[in-house]
């Protein structure tokens, strides 16, 4: 650590070419070496994620593979950086050509995940509103403990002014979002050990090493006892262990009344029981209103089932500012395709819909991020950025969060 470092060395013609060939980012064995190449190399799109290996480190360097899909595309892949484990790797996608793939700036930052080292990579994810922004988000490095992602925020582009920023990387362990972690984690964790559940695998690095055991036990007795306060939560109704007329608000005094014969299922969904409607006349309804027009929120539902033409979130009257009609649906099912849809498109209240069909039978966590001042929508279905629109560019519910 005291020493000078040498003179550089190339890499040489194996790793090197005469494309741009940028922004490495070696694995903590120093056998996988990954780095951006284009344009000129080929590939799917201008610039790719490229990886070399080698089987020592006293070994050169061999031909360098394109990742493929889907962690390339026709946008531009940037600025990979791998996790000590090397089962996360971080990267950037530039809006250039960017299709389906367009985020909330010039760059964003977005992650894939894989179950071990040597399996396949999984569909990209866009980070999310939290770190991504409408600025130029890139060049991710995450910590040698895999708690801290570091990144850099640009103003303008990649290449011009900038600060370096830093985010914690933090392990979900209220598992039924009721703001404390106590016994019913750890029940819910036992019930799922020896599995490769993704709720409960948190440990060693906050996104687990696929499957529930004592390293996840470990993680989570760090915060038993302990609140988790969200200072940008409104409302969570977390559906789970009631009865009655009354859907009780965990965090404030925003508790809903329970409309129809709406059953609750303490032994369904995805953590200690659900609330199941008829599809016809079921519904719960809160006082609570956020206005569209006042500022941002988030909104995230478990669901599951559910028929096509149906809504999930509501505001009954909308007549609130410029959104002026009867009634407007936050998130709701397409009518036709049975896909994910929000009126809460834009100010002239054009639906958006996403591709992804959630009528399947399947639980699924979908959300819509609402943003009036630009009018920016985005829809998610299992954490995943199905859509994303800007103008300047029968069921059950388990539970349901404001921010």
């Amino acid at each position: 650590m005291d020493d000078d470092w040498s003179n550089p060395v190339s890499l040489g013609p194996m790793v090197n070419s005469a494309a741009d060939d940028y922004t490495p980012s070696i694995s903590s064995d120093e056998l996988s070496l990954y780095f951006t190449s284009g344009p000129g190399r080929g590939g799917y799109g201008l610039y790719d994620l490229w990886m070399t290996t080698r089987g020592t480190t006293d070994e050169d360097w061999g031909t360098p593979v394109n990742l493929g899909l889907p962690v390339n595309g026709s946008a531009y892949e940037l600025d990979p950086g791998i996790s000590p484990d090397g089962r996360i790797l971080f990267f950037t996608i530039g809006s250039n050509n960017c299709g389906s793939r367009c985020g909330y700036g010039g760059t964003d930052i977005w992650i894939t995940r894989r179950a071990t080292a040597d399996d396949p990579w999984g569909e990209p994810a866009n980070l999310g509103p939290i770190i991504n922004s409408s600025a130029f988000e890139c060049y991710p490095n995450v910590s040698a403990d895999g708690c801290t992602l570091f990144f850099r925020v640009g103003l303008t582009d990649r290449r011009s002014g900038g600060d370096i920023w830093q985010a914690p990387i933090i392990p979900i362990v209220d598992f039924n979002g009721d703001g404390q972690v106590d016994g019913v984690e750890v029940i819910r964790m036992a019930d799922r050990w020896g599995t490769d559940d993704p709720l409960c695998d948190i440990g060693p690095m906050p996104w687990g090493d696929g499957i529930v055991d004592l390293q996840d036990l470990i993680v989570l007795a760090e915060y038993m006892g302990e609140e988790l306060n969200d200072p940008t939560l409104v409302a969570h109704w977390a559906l789970y262990g009631n009865e009655g007329p009354t859907a009780h608000d965990s965090l404030t005094a925003n508790d809903s009344t329970v409309m129809g014969d709406a059953v609750w299922r303490p032994d369904a969904g995805i953590v200690d029981g659900a609330l199941e409607f008829d599809g016809v006349d079921d519904f719960v309804a809160t006082d609570l209103i956020l206005d569209p027009e006042e500022g941002p929120f988030s909104l995230f539902v478990w669901i599951k089932g559910g028929a096509a033409g149906q809504v999930i979130v509501s505001q009954a009257d909308a007549r609130v500012g410029r959104f002026d009609r009867p009634g407007c649906s936050w998130l709701a099912i397409d009518p036709v395709l049975g896909t994910l849809t929000t009126d809460l498109a834009n100010s002239e209240f054009i639906s958006l819909a996403s591709e992804v069909v959630i009528t399947d039978g399947q639980w699924h966590r979908v959300g819509l991020v609402w943003d009036a001042s630009s009018d920016t929508s985005v829809l998610y279905v299992d954490d995943v950025v199905t859509v994303h629109r800007n103008v300047g560019q029968g069921e059950s519910v388990q539970w349901a969060t404001m921010h």
